[in-house]
């Protein structure tokens, strides 16, 4: 990707919950290489953090985006991060650097990287994925889709520095619910998902070039997958399991590179911190009548490494 005066750096996060709770010194001496330092007085940033639930501390304290009132007021942006949430850290860290922070929060859980696309405005239509995303969670601006996604793109546009981590809600969630709802777990009986597997993924891809570095990355995937995990696939289809990795990973990628490119078109002189993806389903397995355990956190670890090292 060759994109003129953007600046991209890679911020690893992939912590435990636990080390999301305070700021630890490698972190900031990571990003105090990344922001523009004022060496006689202090001014003014405008900070944009863009993400799911991983971004917006969900389940820390201070966390209101499931509160009485039921959704995220994005116009607003006040006391919607729960706290210990790496961007509330990442906020104060900018106030020792500079006078005045303006942080505008971008980071409903379940936000999907295909509707970020959507409200950044680089595609016409919202993904109609059957999940929900992102609307369960933005109430009175659901429907206000013009007015939600000039929020969008003029936080972006005015931002010095953004937080890109978004990804979680597509493996964390999306992936794990069509995968156990496609082999009948926690479900009465298993649900298909005709457009979700490897022809269809394919087709996200406009370039051959790119359609065989990403079978490449794949091939290698399904060899980790069936050597980790695919003993324990004996009740169920493998083979749908494996349409449906395809898909979502092809998914991510094409919409991930497709939101740093229109980032860059909005506002190509802002600071792009890329935050990795954290495997939150890390040792969980999955049990049901008359089946072995199926070991699902080893397989997202799977996923998860080919992911972070396309976002580094």
């Amino acid at each position: 990707m060759k994109l003129k005066n953007f600046s991209f750096k890679m911020l690893s996060l992939i912590l435990t919950v636990a080390m999301l709770l305070s700021v630890c010194a490698t972190t900031i001496s990571a990003v105090e290489e990344m922001i523009p330092q004022q060496e006689e007085e202090k001014t003014t940033i405008n900070y944009v953090s863009i993400g799911d639930s991983m971004a917006n501390g969900y389940g820390f304290v201070g966390y209101a985006q499931d509160d009485d009132t039921g959704y995220y007021d994005f116009i607003a942006g006040e006391n919607m991060y729960g706290e210990g949430s790496y961007a509330l850290q990442f906020e104060e860290y900018l106030k020792t650097k500079y006078d005045e922070v303006n942080h505008t929060k971008l980071a409903p859980s379940a936000l999907l990287v295909e509707d970020l696309l959507y409200l950044l405005g680089g595609r016409d239509t919202e993904v109609d994925d059957k999940y929900g995303g992102y609307r369960t969670f933005v109430g009175q601006y659901a429907y206000q889709d013009d007015k939600l996604k000039n929020h969008f793109q003029t936080a972006v546009k005015d931002a010095d520095v953004i937080t890109l981590g978004i990804g979680n809600a597509s493996f964390g969630a999306f992936l794990l619910e069509k995968v156990t709802s496609a082999m009948g777990v926690l479900v009465p009986e298993p649900v298909p998902y005709p457009n979700l597997n490897l022809e269809t993924a394919l087709e996200l891809f406009e370039s051959e070039e790119a359609k065989a570095s990403f079978l490449k990355m794949y091939a290698d995937l399904e060899a980790e997958l069936r050597a980790s995990v695919g003993y324990e696939f004996k009740y169920y289809d493998l083979e749908v399991v494996l349409d449906i990795v395809a898909y979502t990973t092809a998914s991510f990628l094409v919409h991930y590179e497709a939101v740093i490119d229109r980032i860059a078109v909005l506002n190509p002189d802002a600071e792009v911190i890329l935050v990795g993806l954290m495997n939150t389903t890390y040792g969980l397995k999955l049990t049901g009548e008359d089946m072995d355990p199926i070991a699902i956190g080893d397989a997202m670890d799977e996923i998860f490494d080919i992911l972070n090292a396309y976002i580094a």
